[in-house]
Order: C-alpha cells, then sequence, then structure tokens
C-alpha cells in the first residue's frame, strides 16, 4: 500500500483467521527510509475485515445511496439477493466518469447508468476488478453504480472497494 498520509490504515477483503505479515518503510520528498522490523497480525475468527456497510438499504435503482465522487469506499454483498445501488454526480468541469470496483471477495460485476438507462457494463471473471470508463457532456446527480454478485456471489466477512471517479479528462 503506498501513499499512505496518516499513521494508521483500515484494511478490507482479508481472509477470515489469517496471519499477515507486514513492514513500514517511510517515503519523503526525493529520499525513502529503511523498512521497518518485520511484524504481523492476526485477522479474528468471525470475519476478516470486519468491513461496515454504511449505505443500506440500496437495493433497488430509487433507493441508491449518494456516496462521495473520487474516494475509496468499502461495501459488503452480505446475501445472494443483496445488491448495491450507490448514486454519483459529475460537473460541467468535471463531466468524465471512472468507477473502480476492486478487491473483490467473489465475482462480482458492475453497472453504470444515469437514472434507470443503462450506460455501461463491466462483467469479468472472477475477483478480477471491474472498470467502467464513460466520457459523456451530460451533467447529471443520477449517475448511479450497480454493483452485484454473479450468480448470487456473496460474502459475509469481505467487503469490496468502489470508487466513482470525475475528471475533465
Amino acid at each position: 500500500i503506498t501513499g499512505i498520509t496518516t499513521t494508521s490504515r483500515s484494511l478490507t477483503g482479508l481472509t477470515a483467521n489469517s496471519t499477515y505479515n507486514y513492514q513500514v518503510q517511510a517515503v519523503c520528498t526525493g529520499s525513502s527510509g529503511s523498512y521497518s522490523t518485520a511484524a504481523s497480525f492476526t485477522t479474528l475468527s468471525s470475519g476478516g475485515g470486519g468491513c461496515a456497510d454504511q449505505y443500506e438499504p440500496n437495493n433497488t435503482n430509487a433507493a441508491a445511496k449518494v456516496i462521495p465522487v473520487n474516494t475509496d469506499i468499502t461495501m459488503q454483498i452480505a446475501s445472494s439477493t443483496d445488491k448495491d445501488y450507490l448514486k454519483f454526480a459529475n460537473t460541467s468541469a468535471n463531466k468524465n466518469i471512472k468507477v473502480n470496483l476492486s478487491t473483490l471477495p467473489f465475482d462480482y460485476d458492475l453497472k453504470l447508468y444515469r437514472n434507470t438507462t443503462l450506460l455501461a457494463t463491466s462483467e469479468n471473471g472472477g475477483t478480477t476488478s471491474e472498470q467502467i470508463i464513460y466520457n459523456t457532456n451530460t451533467v447529471s446527480s443520477s449517475y448511479i453504480a450497480y454493483v452485484y454478485g454473479y450468480q448470487g456471489a456473496f460474502s459475509t466477512t469481505q467487503c469490496y472497494t468502489l470508487r466513482a471517479s470525475i475528471s475533465a479528462t
């Protein structure tokens, strides 16, 4: 993990009852420090990442929850019928959209809507990350990222990461 600017870091997508090793290295302008001594931690047997699904309930397009843009959020598909609809807006200065779906515990897929109109779909197999890039001139507060488990895939212990980005290019 790079680019951390704080003294702590939350991790998601970890496996329950597993040991993880880590080292820390300070990287400052133009130079890097030595790595710390290796250390480890073990996740709880009751769950890997301990993710909180703060945007539920959001199981329909009409119930989509507003999320911040250009920010990683973690979510969970907690049952075979769970679906996540997440709403965001673009602006005239930052009209182009990129949606990334990563740290997938199982085969999850991604669709992009504007209101109820399907704009794009990403359906990679397995735990391969999903990405939709949608260059547009349409400014709207009703773009919706729809995340769902392929053939009912879900995890009660692991989360995925979604990032809806907007930019001028």
